[in-house]
Order: structure tokens, then C-alpha cells, then sequence
């Protein structure tokens, strides 16, 4: 019995070290500026499938109850050092060029609150500064700018959205 009881309160030591970090001790996160104010967001990826075009980064912002309210995604990234412009396109389509979404979400994070669209005539780039195959790391750092999809507005008082200097350092696994 006292062996369990050891056990029991040594768990939450146990858990709460073992949830600071990921693995790698790389912190998966973006960090920057959204229409002027400090920003963070959960960082991960995804290989751009079905075209095989480099990689998807997938930024997430999440309320205390670990509910979706926000996503930024980049996607067909090339996992090589650069500065690279951000186009208008989508992710089905098999081009190089590299897009961009934003959106907000409500209810318990399933339902798409408001979608933005790349706003074109911005100095969209998104910024390669680490692409290491030997430890799976990509860094870099982006910035975009948004406004509001013609079907949502009304929906929100926001209508445009500015990314700027969100650096970012996420870890690929194959």
C-alpha cells in the first residue's frame, strides 16, 4: 500500500514534466504580431498531399477549454532556405505556388466562424531560414495579410487580419 501510495503522489510530477515539452524539447509555436497585437500559436505540419509539394504549416490558437478559435495555414512550403511569396491559390491545386488561409472558428471548434482570403496587393512572404533533413527542424518566419470572405461579412467587426513577423520553428517527422 505504501508503494502506491509513493506512486500516487509522485504522478503528477510525473505528468506535469512530461507535458512541458514535446520529445525533441522543440517548442512547436509561432510567436509574432496579429493586427498589432502579440500573437501565439500552436505550431505543426503536414506533407501537402496529395501533390507532394513541400509542406503544410498549420498554426492553431486554442481557448482554456482547448477549443479551435483560430487557424492560420501555409501550405505547399518548400523545405529549403528562402524568402518565398505567398499567392493567391488553393491547396488542391498541383502548382508551386504557396497560399495561405486564415480562419476563426465557434461553437466547440467544429464549425468555421469566419473565413478571410489572402489579400493580394500585401507583401505576403513566408521565410525559410532553417530546413535541416539531418533533425526534421523547419524555421522561418511569416507574414500575411487577410480580409474578410464576401459571405461573412456582418458576421464580425474585424475585417482584415495582419500576421507580421510570426516566427515560427516546428519539427517534421517522417
Amino acid at each position: 500500500m505504501k508503494k502506491y501510495f509513493i506512486l500516487l503522489l509522485l504522478s503528477p510530477l510525473l505528468w506535469s514534466s512530461s507535458c512541458q515539452k514535446d520529445d525533441l524539447n522543440i517548442n512547436r509555436k509561432i510567436n509574432g504580431s496579429l493586427n498589432g497585437e502579440v500573437w501565439e500559436a500552436e505550431g505543426a505540419f503536414a506533407f501537402n498531399l496529395p501533390h507532394g509539394l513541400g509542406v503544410d504549416l498549420i498554426f492553431s490558437v486554442y481557448n482554456k477549454h482547448r477549443e479551435l478559435r483560430e487557424k492560420l495555414l501555409v501550405f505547399k512550403v518548400p523545405f529549403h532556405l528562402g524568402t518565398y511569396p505567398i499567392s493567391v491559390t488553393t491547396n488542391q491545386l498541383k502548382d508551386e505556388l504557396i497560399g495561405a488561409a486564415y480562419r476563426t472558428f465557434s461553437h466547440d471548434g467544429d464549425v468555421i466562424d469566419n473565413r478571410y482570403r489572402l489579400y493580394d496587393p500585401a507583401d505576403n512572404t513566408v521565410e525559410i531560414t532553417q530546413a535541416n533533413p539531418d533533425d526534421n527542424v523547419i524555421k522561418g518566419k511569416v507574414n500575411a495579410t487577410f480580409f474578410l470572405h464576401s459571405s461573412d461579412i456582418g458576421d464580425t467587426d474585424v475585417d482584415t487580419i495582419r500576421i507580421e513577423d510570426g516566427v515560427f520553428e516546428i519539427t517534421i517527422r517522417n
